[in-house]
């Protein structure tokens, strides 16, 4: 049985991180007199992300865990492969908020991995309860006499 419960177990997910700065979708006056202070930072993720992660990232976890380092005004939400880091700038993101995003993706990564495993074992269980009830059953059958 321990085949059947291992075929049952779904792939590990790719810890979630940030690729790199998508540089195209800045703001065009960066680097001039006219830059914003604070803007959108869009960011290529390593992954397509889970429904389960977006509803993390975009949570009031990853919002405190960001406030509680420093970093009060940043939100972050999820478009497609992108995570886009709202109302911040590069300047913030290098001085750390940067490392305190990857902190929150693997955190986010790691729950959702714990998850997925409690739910396969929890599966694994009920299969294997379930095999044991119908071979008692089979059994029971088998032992019927109609001789």
């Amino acid at each position: 049985m321990t085949s059947t419960r291992a075929s049952r177990t779904p792939p590990p997910l790719e810890s979630l991180k940030v690729r790199t700065i998508l540089v195209s979708a800045l703001p065009q006056e960066l680097g001039t007199a006219d830059a914003p202070e604070r803007y959108t930072v869009p960011c290529v993720l390593s992954r397509q992300v889970e429904p389960a992660e977006i509803t993390l990232i975009q949570g009031p976890d990853v919002e405190a865990r960001l406030r509680t380092a420093g970093f009060a005004a940043p939100t972050l939400t999820i478009s497609d492969r992108r995570l886009l880091v709202h109302d911040t700038n590069l300047h913030e993101l290098a001085a750390g908020l940067a490392g305190c995003i990857a902190s929150a993706l693997r955190h986010v990564s790691e729950t959702i991995a714990l998850d997925r495993a409690r739910r396969a074992q929890t599966l694994a269980e009920l299969g294997d309860r379930e095999a044991s009830r119908i071979g008692r059953v089979r059994g029971l059958a088998e032992a019927v006499d109609f001789s």
